[in-house]
Parts: C-alpha cells; sequence; structure tokens
C-alpha cells in the first residue's frame, strides 16, 4: 500500500441562492379619470408572477376604496377576476366607509398573468382612492411592488344654465336668439 495517495482536493464554486420564494407584481389602472359623477370606472388590477420558474399558489387580491370627502363607500357594480373568485365587502366603522373587493385567484404558474376588473359607480363628486395589494402562500423576496394605488377623480356634473328669453315676433318668420351655456 502507498500512503501517498490517500488524499484528494476538489474546487466547488458556489454563487448567490436563488431568492426563496416568487415575486409577485400588482399593477392598478382606471379607465375614465377624470370621471363625472354618473359614470362608471372600471379598475383593471394586473397581477403577474414575475418568477421564471416558481409557481405562486393561494394568490389573492384585497382592493380597498373609498371617497376623500367622506360619504358612503363607492357601489361596487360588477367584478369580474380572469380566473378564481371574487367577493364585495364593506367596512362601516372606518371612517370614511370603505368598501372592499377579496379575490382568490388560485394558482399563477412562472410568467403567467391574472386580471381583475371592477366597476365602481361615480355616485359624488371627490376622489375615489383605491389601493389593490397582492399576497401568496410563498414568500415574496420584492414587497415593493405588492400594492398598487389608485386616485380617480370624479367631476361635478356640468351646470347648464338657459335664462328666460322673450322674443315678440309677428306671425310669421325666424328668430335668432343667443344662449349663454
Amino acid at each position: 500500500p502507498d500512503p501517498g495517495n490517500n488524499i484528494a482536493a476538489a474546487v466547488t464554486t458556489v454563487g448567490p441562492a436563488a431568492p426563496p420564494g416568487v415575486d409577485l407584481r400588482v399593477t392598478k389602472t382606471d379607465s375614465v379619470d377624470p370621471a363625472t359623477v354618473g359614470d362608471t370606472v372600471t379598475y383593471t388590477i394586473t397581477v403577474t408572477n414575475l418568477s421564471a420558474t416558481a409557481t405562486a399558489t393561494g394568490v389573492a387580491i384585497h382592493e380597498e376604496a373609498f371617497w376623500d370627502v367622506g360619504g358612503p363607500a363607492p357601489a361596487v357594480t360588477a367584478v369580474t377576476p380572469s380566473q378564481g373568485t371574487c367577493a364585495v365587502g364593506l367596512i362601516p366603522a372606518v371612517q370614511p366607509e370603505t368598501r372592499t373587493v377579496d379575490c382568490a385567484l388560485g394558482a399563477l404558474g412562472p410568467g403567467a398573468v391574472a386580471t381583475i376588473l371592477v366597476n365602481v359607480s361615480a355616485s359624488q363628486a371627490g376622489r375615489i382612492l383605491d389601493s389593490a395589494t397582492v399576497s401568496a402562500n410563498e414568500a415574496d423576496p420584492d414587497p415593493t411592488n405588492n400594492t398598487a394605488p389608485q386616485a380617480t377623480v370624479v367631476l361635478p356634473q356640468p351646470a347648464i344654465s338657459i335664462s328666460n328669453q322673450s322674443v315678440i315676433e309677428g306671425n310669421s318668420g325666424t328668430v335668432n336668439a343667443v344662449l349663454t351655456v
């Protein structure tokens, strides 16, 4: 036996570990902004799994909306998720009164996208302050893109006033009148 060959050496290079969990991002847009009292405002909430390899499970959205001028919470007229289910709720004890939408979207594979359309009635002048937050069962290494705020301006109905105009004319002919609106 040769005791000189009982030694072995190996070099292993270890890089930084991939962050655990999945990186979810939520964005939010509104359509019509500014709106006018009586309009329907549609919020589009988009959730994207930015992970290239991991599936996010138990993906959920929690949205809250209220008027900056107080009063009853904005009324939700429709909620349409691309997957999963949603429920509309109300937090009446909070002032201003706050409307909620909670959606259970289920799983989102790597690179997958889910959308939720939320229609809200613009019932008074002011601003609708709205925010959506995404969560999942897995840890998210970048929580900075998990909340998306959106403020929507709602203008009053335009005021139109026509003062009483009198024109005395004979039995025939054309009368031109100027009305200020």
